[in-house]
């Protein structure tokens, strides 16, 4: 969805049993510094990510950044594969970064909702940072 010339939101579907509540991520066409990402949606989404950005006239190999404003699985989940693609520079808050890179748990996925969501288990397998 085009905001304005510079700025789209680009609803990704959480899933196909998720249709109606999407994921929106933001692109921001920046002149100075390059086409920036906002958030990186789920792992296993890199298809899906494309196919909007294409929407907006972007290839993922265009990302020069990626912003994670936080460490939820929601946000940094498909970051690794975009960075792989693109060679974007990824910005998040200092603290954060453990979390984005795996050294630390990501907060929200305690064992008790690992438990309640083992899907949520399975995703977090697959986070390659």
């Amino acid at each position: 969805m085009k905001l304005t010339d510079d700025v789209y939101v680009l609803q990704v579907p959480r899933g196909a049993n998720n249709l109606g509540n999407p994921l929106n991520l933001t692109l921001i066409l920046d002149e100075q510094h390059g086409p920036t990402l906002v958030d990186a949606a789920l792992p296993d989404q890199m298809e899906t990510i494309e196919a909007t950005l294409a929407e907006a006239g972007i290839e993922a190999r265009d990302l020069e950044r990626i912003i994670i404003t936080h460490q939820d699985l929601d946000h940094i989940g498909s970051a690794a594969a975009l960075v792989r693609e693109s060679g974007a520079r990824v910005l998040a808050h200092p603290e954060d970064v453990p979390y984005i890179e795996g050294d630390r748990r990501i907060i929200k996925l305690t064992p008790e909702l690992l438990e309640q969501r083992p899907q949520m288990r399975e995703m977090l397998g697959r986070i390659d940072i």
